[in-house]
């Protein structure tokens, strides 16, 4: 297993072959490392041949919470996360993360993976929905937006 790390995002490359593309956002606040220990204890990379990406969100102020700047994904306006949702902040991080998935997935036939928790989650869920070739999500403590 090798470590990659940068502002933007931590890669854990398999020895060998590459065949299956986990990507795995963080929640609200947080960052990429909060999985790493999780991705680690499953014990995937090397049975699957699994390159996982942990990418950062960008720092951005965040509305609920008095204009604070942290990792978000998108911005959030009301505690009803069904009112005023940021359409345009999930379009731009889906964007995000299909350049993730055309940049790191493998040249044989792969499976690609998303995974999320909270906001991390209404990301992976929205890029899985406009994609085909994603071929699974795991979803933590999210929920799903309807588009208008």
């Amino acid at each position: 297993m090798r470590i990659e790390e940068s502002d933007e995002q931590i890669i854990i490359q398999p020895q060998g072959e590459v065949r299956t593309l986990l990507i795995w956002l963080h929640g609200l606040g947080a960052d990429g490392h909060d999985f790493v220990p999780v991705v680690e204890q499953m014990g995937l990379l090397e049975r699957f041949a699994m390159r996982v990406i942990l990418p950062n969100a960008p720092q951005q102020a965040v509305t609920i919470n008095g204009g604070m700047r942290m990792p978000s994904w998108y911005d959030i306006h009301v505690p009803d996360l069904t009112q005023k949702a940021d359409f345009t902040g999930i379009q731009h991080s889906v964007e995000r993360i299909s350049r993730l998935i055309d940049t790191y997935k493998p040249e044989t036939p792969a499976s690609i993976i998303l995974a999320g928790f909270s906001q991390g989650g209404v990301v992976a869920l929205h890029t899985a929905l406009q994609r085909e070739d994603v071929s699974g999500v795991i979803a933590l403590s999210t929920y799903l937006l309807k588009f208008h």
